[in-house]
């Protein structure tokens, strides 16, 4: 799997959720520092998840926190879908379908076509950036839709409806700051290369609504709804994750996660570098989640 980093390979990245009011999708501002952002109805709903065995939750928590197998999972995996799967030579006509228009800061990716590798889009994929003081802004909006119309297509269906901003902070104490609400939806692509790949599940139905703040300090406070096929719905929340340049595949730190029970996930990269985190609560009592 690709590792991608907004902050140095894809500065003109975007982001996540906002992690709030259910009709709206907005959030106050509390003690966060990039400003909120209006992304639309809700992407995801009450926390459903059964975390009465704990042996999913590491990797569910690559798909939504970072450190672990994307640096910021929020923002990379839809990306990875669009710049990676959907733009792929073998899927799109570059220029044509989609069609790329320029506006200033706001590039548009237009489609309701059917490309020569026979894969038919819909809708379009719209990214804007602009400026506000020291913190610079890329917003992406997509209802983009493409299903494959050969015999052996690389994916059956592909679906990113939602909106993400990604906030850069310039001599300030933000340094990286994501909102997004959005799901996604890949069906047909990891199992034609392993049938038992678990993410042909979890990426059929992948859903975040949350937002997350890199500080100066090195803390990482993160909050949102994630949702996984063959997992559900649960809550995630911390104020003290750190990722360790010499650990980068194992956080530090606790993270809140909650489902139809309450559960907390101790990481310790910077004193082992285990993929592993104890699992505080729950019925399982303490015990120790790992990579599998």
């Amino acid at each position: 799997m690709h590792r991608i980093s907004p902050a140095h390979t894809l500065p003109i990245l975007l982001a996540i959720a906002c992690a709030g009011d259910k009709d709206s999708g907005t959030t106050t501002s509390g003690d966060w520092l990039m400003s909120d952002q209006e992304l639309g109805a809700a992407a995801t709903s009450s926390p459903d998840a059964d975390l009465s065995d704990p042996t999913p939750l590491w990797f569910v928590s690559q798909h939504f926190l970072p450190g672990i197998e994307w640096d910021d999972p929020t923002v990379d995996i839809p990306l990875y879908v669009f710049e990676t799967i959907a733009m792929d030579n073998g899927v799109a006509d570059s220029g044509s379908c989609p069609y790329e228009q320029i506006d200033g800061t706001t590039t548009t990716w237009r489609s309701d076509c059917r490309s020569t590798q026979g894969y038919n889009w819909t809708g379009r994929m719209v990214r804007e950036r602009w400026e506000e003081g020291a913190i610079t802004y890329t917003r992406w909006d997509s209802d983009l839709e493409i299903e494959g119309d050969v015999d052996d297509p690389e994916f059956d269906r592909l679906s990113l409806q939602g909106s993400w901003v990604y906030a850069s902070g310039d001599n300030t104490e933000l340094v990286t700051g994501i909102q997004a609400n959005l799901a996604l939806s890949l069906q047909g692509y990891w199992a034609r290369a392993d049938i038992d790949d678990p993410r042909e599940v979890s990426w059929a139905d992948w859903a975040w609504r949350g937002r997350e703040e890199l500080v100066t300090s090195g803390t990482r406070r993160l909050e949102g709804t994630g949702r996984l096929g063959g997992f559900g719905t649960g809550t995630f929340e911390t104020r003290s994750l750190r990722v360790s340049d010499d650990c980068d595949r194992s956080p530090t730190g606790d993270v809140a996660v909650t489902g139809q029970q309450s559960v907390t996930l101790r990481f310790h990269g910077e004193t082992d570098c285990r993929q592993c985190a104890d699992l505080v609560g729950g019925e399982a009592g303490e015990t120790e989640v790992c990579a599998r």
